[in-house]
């Protein structure tokens, strides 16, 4: 057969199905084969005599819903293409099951194809008559429902072409006498233990090579496939060959490896390596992690805690080098990987010399040049993929005891509380310590108390106590294991437990020695093997860690997290949002009031730069907006000063997000009966925190954060007031804030006795009550979604 194309690889195809396959692929590379493109033209383009008013006509300029939907039906066609009768008998034969889901897949999303087209169409014909300025759109047309929709088509569509690429290889293996495999259907489904799936694949291919691959690592042929095929074919020994196919299976295959009998020696040649192996096992082949505990997500999430200096940081590096190595020696010839800049001391020689060492790429977030403060200056979480799905998230966190101060100290919890309140769970919180301490410091009890405070007492089932540098004292606690369980049996939460199962002793010191080699330090015989000894034991104790935490520690989800502490954070959180509201319901109770068919003010929250704040202090002109005066936020970004004024920091507030004012859709907005129900609602919630604030966290009248609020709202209030005298609606709305801070202030001068009290249990559900209302909760969603920003750019993917 003949091809005749200006596109080379039609050209050079030799068979019918290949031209058709490759025409597929050039469809869907959009990107480098774009498809015509034209434009609806009104009617009266061709026909000037047909009448106006029927020729109504609106181009849409909605180029993401444009693409959403050719991609959506290009998708959804390539499913509906009958595969080749032959072709579809091997893949029933090989990728059975996963070709049933593809068979599913149009069933399965049939409903929410029908639904999110119902809305979209809609859309697209109410602007084209006219009905919806499509300027004024403010919702995403596309929305998150229409994404997962595209996604599951879109998977559909292109495991049925990997199923078809797949049938092609297996055709040509088929020619040469080479065995497939697809190993999904020989191991089972959540196997990831290496030794295990070795076991298997040889005891099935006794006398074989075996050909380990994944197309999510190497899609095209790799040079050791080549090799190895071309060596068989040389040797006429193709019929002895496997291609066992990873694709589909939970296993992870980190590179293309080659499996056989033959290489195993009398030290147990690795069946994954090319090189001499070492019988000392990976430090990832002896974990028995067991899945089945893990949360949806499948992350482990281990938070670290300690005081500046004791070597979380430290153990995070040496982690990923026994991840990476598999013994001391090979550490040795490679070169050590610090995912955290090291800066340390070593004293070498007979003289005692110092010689000062740094070590890995500069880091903003590593501080090594004031001695004392915590070196890690934030939150910052590093990833370890385990197996296929499975990944552990090791929360580094700033050191407690910085010499700045107690006042640093607090900002360093208050940022660790804010950083772990996003995840969804905590699998392990381990307290750093070193083993010799003859008293543990004011500091770390005061942390120790607000962190478990914080999180509530059932945190006590995950607690695990980390040693460090306990090669001195022979990888034990040491003075300071006495001291904590003198502590803990103090502590007003009790049977928080330290013993030998939540307890692990390390000695990371060699990885030090392993960065001192390439300074060229010098080492004697005897340092050698005591960095080696450190090494050895400090492997088992994190495998024994990891397993423990995997096997023997249920996730503690956010849902467990009851305290006042936590309540605290949360109702701190919801402060702003909650009084925008209140306000801007009296501004729309006041307009509904004097005519229902007035034009409602509608709050539209915006994302705020990490620097944002607002001057307490600088002068802020109001706008006039359907009635109303209102001072709009003006953006003041600070560094070591404002960019904007020359006020002292110590006037300005962070702002989460800055607030912008809208006016409601007369078909979206609230009635009068919604928007009073709504005020109530917040009004009465917010006045029960009062209760929270005097009976449970027990802070004085001068620190409720609400009542501090407050005030700042009705001053400014009153300064409009004060610049526009005339305007009723205005004053009208100062006086209804004064009321609301009167009732609220009512809870701080009743005595003790004049009522009954809220409840820990009764805040959460004034907490839940008050985030549920939509004003509150979209400005809710933005604050979340730069605190998600923030996890996301403060974490590190670490790669093997």
């Amino acid at each position: 057969m003949k091809v005749f194309s200006n596109v080379s690889d039609i050209a050079n195809s030799t068979k019918l199905a290949q031209v058709c396959q490759k025409i597929i692929n050039i469809q869907s590379n959009i990107p480098q084969h774009p498809p015509l493109e034209y434009t609806l033209r009104p009617i009266t383009t061709l026909c000037p005599s047909y009448p106006p008013e029927k020729s109504n006509y609106i181009q849409l300029n909605q180029p993401t819903m444009y693409r959403y939907l050719y991609e959506l039906f290009y998708f959804r066609k390539k499913l509906k293409v009958p595969v080749n009768p032959i072709t579809e008998e091997s893949i029933l034969k090989y990728f059975k099951d996963e070709y049933a889901e593809i068979q599913q897949q149009p069933t399965n999303t049939e409903e929410l194809f029908k639904t999110r087209m119902i809305r979209m169409f809609g859309w697209i014909s109410k602007i084209r008559r006219g009905d919806i300025d499509q300027k004024t759109i403010t919702e995403p047309l596309v929305e998150t429902d229409d994404k997962i929709l595209l996604q599951k088509t879109r998977d559909a569509a292109e495991l049925l072409d990997l199923l078809i690429e797949k049938v092609e290889l297996i055709d040509s293996l088929n020619e040469q006498d080479i065995v497939y495999w697809n190993v999904k259907d020989i191991i089972a489904d959540d196997d990831i233990n290496q030794q295990r799936i070795e076991k298997k694949l040889l005891t099935r291919g006794k006398q074989k090579r075996i050909f380990c691959c994944d197309d999510k690592v190497e899609k095209q042929p790799s040079t050791l496939w080549n090799n190895l095929l071309k060596q068989s074919i040389d040797e006429q020994k193709t019929n002895t060959l496997v291609y066992a196919d990873f694709t589909f299976c939970s296993y992870y295959l980190p590179q293309a490896k080659t499996l056989s009998l033959e290489s195993i020696v009398i030290r147990q040649k690795s069946i994954w390596e090319d090189q001499t192996f070492s019988a000392v096992e990976s430090l990832y082949d002896r974990l028995t992690l067991n899945e089945s505990k893990l949360t949806s997500d499948r992350y482990i999430n281990i938070l670290l805690l300690g005081e500046c200096g004791v070597g979380k940081s430290t153990f995070i590096n040496a982690i990923m080098n026994y991840f990476q190595f598999d013994t001391i020696e090979k550490a040795r010839n490679g070169q050590p990987i610090a995912l955290i800049p090291v800066a340390f001391t070593l004293t070498v020689g007979d003289e005692f010399n110092e010689r000062h060492i740094q070590y890995g790429d500069l880091d903003l977030n590593e501080d090594h040049f004031h001695p004392g403060q915590s070196f890690t200056q934030q939150c910052r979480s590093y990833i370890f993929p385990i197996g296929k799905r499975t990944k552990i998230r090791f929360i580094d966190t700033p050191g407690m005891g910085d010499t700045r101060g107690f006042n640093q100290d607090d900002v360093n919890l208050q940022h660790i509380l804010s950083f772990i309140t996003n995840l969804s769970h905590l699998n392990a919180v381990c307290i750093f310590l070193k083993p010799n301490e003859s008293r543990l410091n004011i500091v770390f009890r005061s942390y120790f108390t607000r962190l478990v405070g914080y999180l509530g007492e059932n945190i006590r089932n995950n607690i695990i106590f980390c040693f460090t540098n306990t090669r001195a004292t022979f990888f034990a606690p040491g003075n300071t294991g006495p001291v904590m369980k003198k502590m803990l049996a103090s502590h007003h939460i009790k049977n928080i437990s330290l013993k030998k199962a939540n307890t692990f002793c390390f000695d990371n010191e060699a990885l030090r020695y392993l960065i001192g080699l390439k300074k060229k330090v010098k080492f004697d015989d005897y340092q050698r093997e005591e960095y080696k000894r450190s090494w050895m034991k400090s492997v088992d104790e994190t495998v024994r860690l990891l397993d423990y935490i995997s096997n023997n520690l249920k996730p503690y989800t956010e849902s467990d997290w009851q305290s006042a502490e936590h309540a605290y954070y949360l109702i701190n959180q919801m402060i702003r949002p909650t009084l925008e509201t209140i306000r801007n319901n009296i501004r729309n109770a006041v307009l509904l009031q004097k005519d229902p068919s007035k034009s409602l003010i509608q709050l539209h929250p915006k994302p705020t730069p990490k620097t944002a704040t607002i001057c307490l202090q600088c002068e802020r002109f109001p706008v006039i907006h359907c009635e109303f005066w209102i001072l709009f936020d003006v953006l003041h970004r600070l560094s070591e000063k404002c960019d904007t004024c020359e006020c002292d920091i110590s006037k300005h507030t962070k702002l989460r997000y800055v607030l912008e004012y809208k006016t409601w859709d007369d078909k979206k907005k609230p009635s009068f009966d919604e928007t009073k129900d709504s005020l109530d609602e917040l009004w009465q919630s917010t006045i029960k925190f009062a209760e929270f604030f005097r009976y449970i966290v027990l802070i004085p009248k001068t620190s409720d954060p609400i009542l501090d609020a407050i005030n700042r709202i009705i001053a400014e209030e009153k300064r409009i007031c004060l610049k526009n005298k005339q305007n009723g609606t205005n004053i009208y709305l100062y006086n209804q804030l004064k009321q609301f801070r009167e009732e609220y202030e009512k809870v701080w001068s009743d005595s003790l006795s004049s009522r009954k009290h809220i409840t820990l249990p009764e805040v959460y559900k004034q907490i839940k009550n008050i985030s549920k209302d939509s004003t509150v909760n979209e400005q809710m969603s933005v604050i979340k979604q730069a605190q998600e920003q923030y996890i996301n750019e403060s974490e590190k993917q670490v790669t093997f």
